[in-house]
This record gives C-alpha cells, sequence and structure tokens, in this order.
C-alpha cells in the first residue's frame, strides 16, 4: 500500500490535566540521532465565551452546558459553529463554578479496573437530566480536538497526513507503582503495538524499544516493591542539568543500543495506512 509524503512527526499528550501537541519537520537528509527541532503546538481553544486564542496546552477538561449557560453561538469554534459541548481553558473556568456539569481526569478513569470504561459515567456526580458520556468518550474528543486545531492552522498539511510518534511502557514484567500514579492501563512489547496500530488502521513504519539502562533499575524497585509494602510517592523533578545530562546519556543509547529487543519504553512512528 502506497502512503502519502507527510511533511511532519506529530507527538501527542493525553494527559489527566493538561494535553498538548508537538511537531518537527521531516527532512531526509536530517541525521537520525541527533536532536530534532521540536516545537510545541499552540492549541486554539475557547478562554472566554466567545472569545478563541492559542494556548501552549489543552486542559484536559470539558463541560456539558446546560441550554441556560452560554449565549447562542458564544462556544462556537473556527471549525464548528454548532459545537454542543466545550474543551479546554473555558471548561476549566466554567467547571469551577458548576461541577456536575465538568468532566475532569477521564485518563484516570480510562485504567480504572473497577469500571467499564465505555459505559456513559461522567461527569460522575452530574444531576439528573445531564447526558453521561464515557471515559473513552471523553479522551476521543480531547484527541479529536487537537486534530481540528491542527488542520485549522496547518490546512497544507492535514494531520491523517502527518506521521505520529508514540510511546507506551514496555513489558508488563515491568510494572511498578510508577505505572498506577501514571495511570497506565498495561505495558506492551513492540509486536503488541504494531498490531493494535493495525487494528487502528495505522501502519507502523518503525517500533523499537527505549531506556535499555532502565531496565534493570525498574526489576531492583519491582523485587523491593514486591518485599515491602509502602505508598507509592510522585518522584521529584530532577535538575536542569541532571536532565540536560539524562538527555544526552539517551540519545547516546538509543544510537548504539536502540536495536536491542529490551527496554523500559517502546517507540513507534506510523501513518495513516
Amino acid at each position: 500500500m502506497k502512503l502519502s509524503k507527510p511533511q511532519y512527526v506529530i507527538g501527542i499528550d493525553l494527559g489527566t490535566t493538561n494535553s498538548g501537541a508537538a511537531y518537527a519537520e521531516i527532512r531526509p537528509d536530517a541525521d537520525p540521532f541527533a536532536p530534532a527541532n521540536v516545537q510545541l503546538f499552540p492549541v486554539q481553544q475557547l478562554t472566554n465565551p466567545g472569545e478563541v486564542r492559542e494556548e501552549d496546552l489543552l486542559p484536559s477538561f470539558m463541560y456539558l452546558p446546560g441550554s441556560s449557560d452560554f449565549a447562542a453561538g458564544s462556544i462556537a469554534l473556527p471549525w464548528d459553529e454548532s459545537r454542543a459541548f466545550v474543551v479546554g481553558r473555558l471548561a476549566q473556568k466554567r467547571g469551577a463554578e458548576n461541577a456536575g456539569r465538568l468532566i475532569s481526569s477521564a485518563k484516570s478513569w480510562l485504567s480504572h479496573s473497577a469500571v467499564d470504561r465505555t459505559s456513559p459515567l461522567l461527569p460522575f456526580r452530574a444531576p439528573d437530566g445531564v447526558e453521561k458520556i464515557s471515559p473513552v468518550e471523553a479522551s476521543r474528543r480531547y484527541l479529536e480536538h487537537l486534530r481540528e486545531a491542527w488542520d485549522a492552522k496547518m490546512p497544507d498539511a492535514t494531520f491523517t497526513e502527518q506521521q505520529v510518534l508514540v510511546t507506551v511502557p514496555a513489558f508488563n514484567w515491568l510494572w511498578t507503582s510508577h505505572d498506577e500514579l501514571n495511570h497506565h492501563v498495561g505495558r506492551y512489547t513492540a509486536n503488541q503495538v504494531r498490531d493494535l496500530m493495525n487494528e487502528a488502521g495505522l501502519t507502523a513504519i518503525e517500533t523499537s524499544y527505549l531506556f535499555q539502562s532502565l531496565l534493570l533499575p525498574k526489576l531492583l524497585v519491582r523485587a523491593k516493591e514486591a518485599l515491602t509494602a509502602s505508598a507509592a510517592r510522585v518522584p521529584q523533578v530532577p535538575a536542569r542539568a541532571v536532565n540536560i545530562a539524562l538527555q544526552a546519556w539517551y540519545r547516546s543509547e538509543y544510537r548504539f543500543a536502540g536495536g536491542l529487543p529490551f527496554g523500559s519504553s517502546v517507540l513507534a512512528i506510523a501513518q495513516r495506512s
């Protein structure tokens, strides 16, 4: 099957509190191991009724308005004049005033083992008369907003014609409390990622493992957690100098060890079939 020629590779972070996208131009002559010129994608969204602005992140909030919440036409978007719900900054603001119509932390519900994530559960404490949607549908709408905002800003390089970069945690036998803190649904092998992409109508152009040097530390953490029960703690963000050093290390590691069949994460680049 012949694939279209993309201009960019896009990465999306569907977050519990904020979502966002970044992109880099595809250059055939670029060094595959050199740092790419990655740009943060500014996301158009409603910040006040009738006011659309670009912001670096899309707050992962959705507001399901009642008939008297907003004036007619005040929640229209440049690409959808009849939008019946609000996503992003305005949703976050209005939800602080009326929590019963606010959807938040949808990603947490995706990994909740005690619920059916395809069932209409959200808003969780919605009053009677508010039509609920599923965590999967809420997440789909956040991703849809990012896609539509991209197409509005990049009409000559539509989202579905570009490559997407995906990273997921690798190997279920590396599961630790860190996965629970990050609301991971599971950990995957490269083959599983390729299969999931095929099911979604994508062609995997490249799959590889990342962070080979983290394999042993994660196994030690898993062994410690199996022996001693302790509450999971949010790790501290390292100092900037440490982050810079780690970035240099992992770039070098990918150059020399990226072909190894193991690591703590899977990287995949795919394109619509």
